[in-house]
């Protein structure tokens, strides 16, 4: 019995010199994955913030309904919004992530 390996059809076996083509990565690979690291610490430090002002917000209207404290908070973050660019872009990747950690955000209203 002869142990042969079987290769499929298109398999082309590759030299050294070959190899220095397919190891290693592209500078805009690494820029890239630098830049989306900085922009999640970004988003997650304009989450904190967002919630340390939902928390305050919340904690200093505590005698309010439930509807009359949602109307003027939704209220404050529309202003907030409109005030420039990057406070907008800001607010809405705060708010963005504040809807997708929902578990957290609901603690933070809860306990405040």
């Amino acid at each position: 019995m002869e142990n042969k390996m079987k290769m499929p059809a298109n398999y082309n076996v590759m030299n050294e010199e070959e190899m220095t083509y397919t190891q290693g990565g592209s500078a805009i690979g690494a820029i890239s994955a630098l830049a989306s690291t900085a922009f999640g610490i970004w988003n997650l430090y304009n989450y904190y913030k967002g919630m340390v002002a939902t928390r305050n917000y919340v904690a200093a209207h505590k005698g309010q309904d439930t509807a009359a404290l949602l109307e003027g908070g939704m209220n404050t973050y529309v202003n907030y919004l409109q005030k420039d660019l990057i406070s907008a872009f800001k607010g809405i990747c705060a708010g963005t992530a504040a809807v997708g950690l929902w578990p957290i955000t609901a603690l933070v209203v809860i306990t405040a």
